[in-house]
């Protein structure tokens, strides 16, 4: 409906990427969007980071040296609550019927495909329930 915009709830999201520049790019969306940035480069620095706590989501590329995302999901979602639980949205570059079949089945909460745009950023938060809907 006209009058209705997406507005952030904030909160502290988890940006895991092997590339700079694309961990850059989604900080300044998500700032943009009123959420707290924090970054890993890599799945495993990302496990130890979300074990210490503090965050409300993650959002992992799939295809990073080492440890891909969904294994790193999976190795979220073995680990007790509150970690378990965070919603974690894979982003990707390639999005089969597969990918998103491994994805729900490793407890994704949806996904963003690359190249990403603000507006997935802001469609993936909202159906993440970190985002609300506004009448403005």
């Amino acid at each position: 409906e006209p009058g209705n915009e997406t507005a952030p709830s904030g909160g502290r999201i988890l940006v895991v990427d092997d590339n700079q520049a694309n961990r850059m790019i989604m900080g300044a969306m998500l700032e943009h969007f009123g959420f707290e940035m924090a970054e890993a480069a890599s799945a495993e620095q990302a496990l130890a980071m979300v074990a210490a706590g503090g965050f409300h989501a993650v959002m992992m590329d799939q295809t990073m040296h080492g440890m891909s995302g969904v294994e790193a999901l999976r190795m979220i979602r073995a680990m007790p609550d509150p970690v378990r639980s965070l919603i974690v949205i894979p982003v990707t570059g390639r999005v089969t019927a597969q990918d998103q079949a491994a994805f729900a089945e490793a407890g994704a909460t949806g996904f963003i495909e690359k190249p990403v745009t603000a507006r997935a950023v802001r469609e993936a938060l909202a159906m993440a329930g970190l985002a609300r809907r506004v009448i403005l």
